[in-house]
Order: C-alpha cells, then sequence, then structure tokens
C-alpha cells in the first residue's frame, strides 16, 4: 500500500520482490520495534520542552480497557517556548495501569510517573480529572491539591471573596456577559444572536387544567436559566468544597504556610502544631 504512494517504498518492495535484497524489514516485529523507537523519540522530545518550560498542568482520565484492567491516560499541558512563536502543547503521554482509582491511588500512580520521566512533581500548577468525585472528600482529596499556588493567601483571600458573593455574578453578571460575548462575536464576524430552537409542544394530560398558558422561555432566558446560572451554581459549589478542604489543611500543615508565621509561634503553640501533624501521619 505504502509502495502506491512513494516512489522510494516502490523501489525497495520491487528489489524484495526480484530476491535482490533479503532483508526486507517489513514483518510486523520490525515494523512495531520502529513505532516504539520513533514513540520513544517523540516521547524525549516533549519532556525536553516540559523541562524547558518548567511548570505544566496534569489531565489525567480514568476508564477500562477490553480486559476490564482500569488504565490512565496522561496528558501534560505547558507552554513551548523553544521556538520564536510561543504555543500552548497537550501531547499524550500514554496510558497507565491502575489498580486503586481513588484520590490516593491515582496521585500515586501519577506520582510514579512523574519520577519515571524525569520531572519534578512539585512543577505542577494545575490538574483535571475525568474521575472527579475520586478525588474529592476528607480523607482521599489529591496530595496535588496543597500547591504552592494554592496556599498563597492572595489568592485564598481573592477566591474567598468570589465564593463568599457567590461570585457576583449569578444575576447581575449575566448581563456583563452578554455583552462581552457579543463584542467577541462581532470581531469574528459571527451574527451575535441566540440560535432559534423547534418548539417542542407537550401532550396535555386529560386532567390538566386547559386554561393554564405553557411556560415558554426566549433563546437568551433559557440559556440563562439551563447554562449560565448552572454553571455558577457548579462553580460556588466546587470553591464551597475547596474551602472545606482548605480549613483541613490549614489545621495540619498552616503553622508551616509562611516562615513568618512559624517564626512567631511561641514554645508551647508550636509544640502543639508539632504534636497534631505526628498524630495526623
Amino acid at each position: 500500500m505504502l509502495a502506491e504512494f512513494g516512489t522510494i517504498i516502490q523501489e525497495h518492495v520491487r528489489r524484495v520482490t526480484t530476491q535482490k535484497v533479503h532483508t526486507h524489514y517489513l514483518g510486523h516485529n520490525i515494523q512495531n520495534e520502529l513505532i516504539l523507537l520513533l514513540g520513544y523519540a517523540i516521547k524525549i522530545e516533549i519532556i525536553r520542552k516540559i523541562r524547558q518550560a518548567k511548570y505544566f498542568l496534569v489531565i489525567l482520565d480514568c476508564t477500562p480497557d477490553v480486559s476490564h484492567q482500569e488504565q490512565m491516560s496522561l496528558i501534560i499541558i505547558y507552554v513551548d517556548v523553544s521556538s520564536t512563536s510561543i504555543r500552548i502543547e497537550e501531547p499524550f503521554l500514554g496510558f497507565l495501569n491502575v489498580n486503586d482509582t481513588t484520590g490516593q491511588g491515582l496521585f500515586d500512580v501519577l506520582q510514579n510517573e512523574l519520577k519515571e520521566l524525569g520531572l519534578d512533581l512539585f512543577d505542577v500548577r494545575g490538574q483535571g480529572y475525568d474521575n472527579g468525585s475520586n478525588m474529592k472528600g476528607k480523607h482521599q482529596e489529591a496530595l496535588l491539591e496543597v500547591s504552592e499556588n494554592d496556599l498563597d493567601p492572595k489568592i485564598q483571600n481573592v477566591a474567598k471573596s468570589l465564593a463568599t458573593n457567590e461570585l457576583g455574578y449569578r444575576e447581575s453578571g449575566f448581563n456583563k456577559v452578554l455583552v462581552n460575548a457579543k463584542e467577541i462575536a462581532v470581531e469574528l464576524n459571527i451574527t451575535p444572536i441566540f440560535p432559534q430552537r423547534r418548539i417542542i409542544k407537550r401532550k396535555r394530560q386529560f386532567d390538566e387544567n386547559l386554561n393554564t398558558p405553557a411556560v415558554e422561555l426566549s433563546e437568551e432566558e433559557s440559556f440563562k436559566v439551563n447554562y449560565f446560572l448552572y454553571l455558577v451554581d457548579q462553580v460556588v459549589v466546587s470553591l464551597n468544597k475547596r474551602f472545606e478542604q482548605y480549613q483541613e489543611y490549614e489545621s495540619i500543615f498552616g503553622f508551616l504556610f509562611t516562615s513568618h508565621k512559624f517564626q512567631s509561634l511561641d514554645d508551647a503553640t508550636l509544640k502543639s502544631c508539632c504534636s497534631n501533624f505526628l498524630n495526623e501521619y
């Protein structure tokens, strides 16, 4: 098949079929080996770029294969600074076998893989999971949540302000979002209107009041109720869960967050904090 489209392979196949050469490299074993070698070379180049960028994000997604072995795909997002044009890359680095799908189990697999790749766990600056529920909870939260950025007091204050005011977004923010979206649409030469949807009328039941008018939302109102407000509520719930985790981190690691806080503790308080830390581990 390749010989049909490539003159070099065509010549190679001709020499094989006329028995001018006997080592043809067309068997499946050597082809698989060549593919593995190419894949290894590509992975080495990707790792080189990630190290050059230093900081990166990870995305994990678990799914069983045909043999019902749970596998976790690993994608790393980083900024490619190796060329003149800065680009964000999202390479897929392979599947990892997983026997424990709890937050701790997924973290252990990720930690081992990053070590094998020669990447520093503490350079991770964000993470996403398909098994999101596994990465939460009082005793199963992903240890990656404790990163330097998350412990930054300024970031905590900003996020807490968002959560306290429910993002200030739920009602008044929708109009601002519409204005921004229309400006972007105009720049992209897209007509800034909501698509018209076909109205599906539900058949009334025999015991319903026929005089009760059916409630029909406009496209804009439908988008606000079914998408915008729903999304904001999900963010608020997620933030609240995050602050529950912060409180637990504070109770264990709080005395180590900053050198100033650590040095300001008296001997009795410091001993109490250390005892609590020891009891947890």
